[in-house]
């Protein structure tokens, strides 16, 4: 089931009022909110929109209110985000969800991205005891994931294949608690089970739907403990770090006499370069 994507306008004349009017004509599209400092621009902007709005004239209330939206109406609920692809496993994340609700699992899941499979996808989720907690929302760029992140309960990534798995990454950035799969390069390195996060084999839906009520019924301090846990694992793939090891590597192959003139003299040009970072 594809929720509408709600949008607030911020600067309701010519412009603005063009933008609302090309938003009517999208039915996955919606206007909840609009703010102007010139009421008469405001006035012109509600009569394009025939639903109840929210219309200020002040930024700084908007932007509370906007927040406030998101703080109390978003429904506890696992976040997935990738691509509609064979390899990301999505049947099999929502045969594991479609028992966690059987087994009165009250977390929602919602799904971020696009791809050849989505409308097989729609079709499962269709399926699902309360199809209405699960959702399907269009690619997202990284300033809105990390709203996406901030609202969800817990991350999921259940491929068969993926070479690391950089969503995890971003997720545990952003606090969650992050259920990986034994396919994904990154789970050997940043999931230690039931410490920074947890993991399952990609095939084994009952393992996942046991993890989904283990992350309902955490308490407070052991989702703090498991975040904390997340975190420390992610210092091993800061920039920095990852600049230390290049350089070491570098300075590896300056000193060995088995690697090619080209290649030491690559290396030499980087080593010189990141002195200046």
């Amino acid at each position: 089931m594809t929720k509408k994507i709600k949008y607030g306008i911020i600067g309701t004349g010519l412009m603005g009022c063009e933008h609302i009017s090309n938003l009517n004509l999208i039915d996955e599209a919606e206007v909840i909110a609009i703010c102007d400092t010139n009421k008469d621009s405001l006035v012109n902007a509600t009569s394009l929109i025939k639903n109840n709005i929210e219309v200020s004239s002040n930024y700084n209330n908007f932007f509370k209110k906007s927040l406030d939206f998101h703080d109390k109406k978003v429904h506890p609920h696992f976040l997935c985000v990738g691509r509609f692809l064979k390899r990301k496993n999505h049947i099999t994340l929502l045969k594991a969800y479609s028992k966690y609700q059987e087994e009165n699992g009250k977390l929602g899941l919602k799904l971020i991205g696009s791809g050849p499979l989505e409308s097989n996808i729609k079709d499962v989720i269709r399926t699902l005891p309360n199809c209405s907690l699960a959702s399907i929302l269009p690619f997202q760029q990284l300033e809105e994931l990390r709203v996406s992140y901030k609202q969800a309960s817990a991350f999921i990534l259940a491929s068969t294949q993926d070479t690391w798995g950089l969503v995890i990454n971003e997720a545990m950035a952003s606090g969650l608690p992050c259920i990986a799969s034994t396919a994904c390069g990154c789970t050997q390195d940043l999931i230690e089970n039931n410490v920074s996060g947890f993991s399952f084999d990609p095939m084994d839906s009952k393992k996942l739907t046991e993890i989904m009520h283990l992350i309902e019924r955490q308490t407070s301090s052991e989702r703090i403990a498991m975040k904390s846990a997340g975190k420390q694992r992610l210092q091993n793939y800061t920039p920095e770090t990852f600049a230390i090891g290049l350089e070491k590597s570098i300075n590896y192959a300056i000193k060995k006499n088995n690697f090619s003139k080209s290649a030491v003299v690559m290396a030499e040009f980087i080593s010189r370069c990141l002195k200046f970072l």
